[in-house]
This record gives structure tokens, sequence and C-alpha cells, in this order.
């Protein structure tokens, strides 16, 4: 062999032994038939392949095989995510589409069109009333906080299609809607006129006695700043105290309760939320509440934000809680858009008392329990508010 072979097969033996030492190091290397892929990158090709593949295959199916045209595959799609996120079997998590999420949004704004109700989904996978807003279509028409909805225009809802319920709830001004409602074994019907709500959520008064009285319907963007504006007018009329009525508040924005917090306490946790993995988010206040002295009252119908308030008060012994248990609901949603337009909402984190109490499917034990019964209602159908009467007599022995 001449000195110009020899060093010919050097080279090849030495690129030979290159490439096995590479595949050895590499541990497995797959050829694809676009290069050369690591197994992690084939498994995950692998999973994508038979996971996506077969919905794609499964959406074709639905397509080509149902009895009638499929035209809006938009609507397919919905679909299938809507279903992803369902199977959580978490009734405040969900996939909106990028209309429901606009609607989510003008609504926390204050701003919609709709009868005034505010709803969750229960444990019996109904959809429960929790709160009704203050002169709205539903509050005229009758309908009460822990009222079922099972149907909307005589179409009926699960808890799971809360969503659905709510977009055909909410329509054009001046167009009718008709509830179909159980209160305990009684079967009701509502037919409102869908009227523009732009929500005021808090609305002052001065009761007897020189007291002074803020109801809160809800924890809107505009919350925060509208209490403190409201309450500056109370410390400026001289009143001698104050009652803020969360009763049938159905809870909303958290950072907007925690503004009202900061209002009526000094600086403290007002509770803290925590994630799967442990980490926690602390909701304080800072120096600077108000001087006047004050009392909450709650109900069954007071909820997540509402609750978020009251009972940070209760642990930091700014003023006495009077009403019934709350509803329970102790855990956070975070609301992220998406490429497509649309949005998810995911329960993401479960908050706590500054003690570390649970909240979520107890509820909170007001200090002072004063029950509602049947009783306190008169011949004329007028409520006897005997939780209010109970925080006007708190007033009168501080004096």
């Amino acid at each position: 062999m001449d000195k110009k072979s020899r060093i010919i097969t050097i080279l090849v033996s030495i690129i030979t032994g290159m490439v096995i030492a590479s595949v050895l190091f590499a541990g497995i290397m797959v050829f694809s038939g676009y290069g050369i892929i690591n197994k992690k990158g084939a498994e995950e090709y692998q999973y994508l392949k038979e996971t996506y593949g077969f919905a794609e295959a499964l959406k074709d199916v639905v397509k080509d095989q149902y009895y009638l045209s499929v035209d809006d595959e938009k609507k397919l799609l919905d679909g299938m995510y809507k279903g992803l996120v369902e199977s959580l079997d978490d009734p405040y998590s969900e996939y909106m589409t990028a209309e429901e999420f606009e609607e989510l949004y003008n609504q926390l704004q204050g701003n919609y069109c709709g009868v005034g109700v505010t709803m969750s989904a229960n444990e019996d996978d109904l959809i429960e009333v929790i709160s009704v807003t203050d002169d709205s279509p539903a509050e005229k028409a009758g309908m009460r906080s822990g009222d079922l909805i099972l149907a909307v225009d005589e179409v009926t809802y699960t808890g799971s299609q809360l969503s659905e319920a709510a977009e055909n709830i909410r329509g054009e001004k001046n167009t009718k809607v008709t509830l179909t409602v159980m209160r305990g074994e009684e079967i009701l019907t509502f037919e409102m006129t869908r009227a523009e709500l732009t929500d005021m959520t808090v609305y002052p008064e001065i009761k007897e006695k020189n007291i002074g009285y803020l109801r809160i319907s809800g924890f809107e963007a505009n919350t925060g700043k509208d209490f403190a504006e409201e309450l500056k007018k109370m410390e400026e009329a001289g009143v001698d105290g104050l009652i803020i009525d969360l009763r049938n508040n159905g809870g909303g924005i958290v950072s907007s309760a925690v503004e009202v917090a900061d209002e009526l306490m000094d600086a403290a946790t007002v509770v803290y939320a925590e994630t799967r993995s442990g980490t926690r988010t602390y909701y304080k206040t800072e120096n600077g509440k108000t001087d006047l002295p004050y009392v909450l009252l709650v109900d069954g119908g007071s909820a997540s934000a509402a609750e978020i308030l009251a009972a940070g008060v209760q642990e930091y012994g700014g003023g006495l809680v009077v009403g019934t248990q709350t509803y329970g609901k102790g855990v956070i949603q975070t609301t992220q858009t998406l490429i497509n337009g649309a949005a998810l909402k995911l329960t993401t984190m479960q908050y706590y008392t500054a003690s570390g109490k649970e909240i979520q499917g107890v509820g909170m034990t007001p200090d002072i329990v004063v029950e509602l019964t049947w009783d306190d209602v008169d011949e004329n159908g007028y409520v006897i508010d005997r939780q209010l009467e109970k925080a006007m007599e708190l007033f009168e022995k501080v004096e």
C-alpha cells in the first residue's frame, strides 16, 4: 500500500471512529427526513403527532361524517379548547372566546347590557345566583341570591355551561330575556328587559343617629376609588360611625377589595394567596386608616373579594363583622389573553386569612351571627333588617 492510500485509510478510520463515538456519546440519535434529532426531540415529536394528530383527525371525522354540514371550523376548535379546561371540574376556570372575553372585560369595567345577576356554578353543577345588582332588571323582577337558573329563553344550562348561559343572558339594550329559576322546590319564570348597566358599586346614605352607611354591591375597577371618596364625605359630614354593607356582594377584582381595606386598616396583611408550589403573594395595606368606628355586614351572598375584605378586617380587629356565614369562594383566577384573541381564565391560587385560615368551601363566620328568617318578613312583604339593626345597636354601646 502506497503512502497516499495509507493516509486515506487512516482518515477513514478516524472519521468512522468519530461517527461511532458521536453516536455512543449522544446516547441515541434518530435520523429524520430533515436532519438528526435526539431522543427527547423524537419523543416530543411522537407526542405531538399522537395528541394533536388525533385531535385533527377527530375534527375531520366530525366534519366529514356528521349528518349536518359543519361550516364553522372555529366553533369546533373553540369547543375542543373549552372541553380541555372543563375537564378540570373547576367551575371558576374557563376558556373564553374573544367575544366572551370582551364582554367580561366590559363588565369588570362596569359597563354591559344585561339583567344584573352575578352567577357561579355550584357543587351540584347548577348555576347559582350569588348576588343581584341594585336597581337592576333582576332586582326589580324579584330575583334573589340563592336562586338557581335552570334555563335562559327555555334553553337549559348546567353549571359547566356558565359562560354560554351568561352570554345569552346578556344582549342588546331593551331586548327581552326570560329566566327559568328554581327557588327551593318552586319553579319561577322571570321575563326581563335588558338594560345598560354602568355599575355604581358604592351606595352612600346617612342613617338615623348620624350613622353613615356605605353599601358595596361588587368590586370593580373603580370601587376602591369610589369608596375612598364616599368615605371622605362621611368623615367631612361628621358621622359618628360607619356601617359597610357587603351583603349580596358576589366579589370581583381582588385589588379593589384591598384598596377598600386600605381605608379601614393600618399596615397589615389582608390575606395571602398560595400557588400549588407553595409560592405566596401577600395582599397588604399601609398606614392611614379612617378614624371612624365601623361595622361590616355579610351574608351567604358575600363571596370572594367580599370575603377577603371581611376576613382581613376581622383578623385585624378594625371593626366587628355582623351577619351570617359567607359563601366560601377562596380561590383566585388569573386571566391571560391568547394569541388567537381568546383568553384563559384559570384558578391559580387559593387565598387564606392572615392567620392561615382557609375560606374555600368554608366561608367565614361573623363575630356576631344574626340570621334572617321568615319571621322577619311582615304581611306586606317588608323585610325587617335585624342585621342592620344589630349593627346600629353596636354604635350605641360604643357611645
